[in-house]
């Protein structure tokens, strides 16, 4: 016990000397001259904006596509939801308790 009271000590002693850390911040001027940086770069890049243009339509291209496959396909889906067969329902009853526990 009186080994464990040393290592107590110890670490409290240890824990009263370290210096406090340092802000976490970066200072104004430095963050200031990084926001200014960023909009001027912004403004002058029309390439990144069309890129982006690009990946947005893309996304919701991928959406529609997903969409329409799913509605394409849903009686097959419904089948395989509806599956009573006792394999499945064994299988069926171990994810749900999986995503229970």
């Amino acid at each position: 016990m009186k080994a464990i009271e040393q290592l107590l000590n110890h670490a409290f002693a240890l824990a009263r000397r370290a210096h406090d850390p340092g802000p976490s911040e970066p200072p104004f001027g430095m963050e200031t001259a990084v926001l200014a940086q960023w909009r001027s770069s912004r403004g002058s890049s029309k390439t990144d904006i069309g890129m982006l243009t690009v990946f947005r339509w893309a996304a919701i291209l991928a959406c529609v596509i997903a969409v329409a496959s799913g509605a394409w396909k849903y009686e097959e889906i419904a089948q395989v939801s509806q599956r009573l067969d006792p394999e499945t329902r064994i299988v069926d009853s171990a994810l749900l308790a999986g995503l229970d526990g």
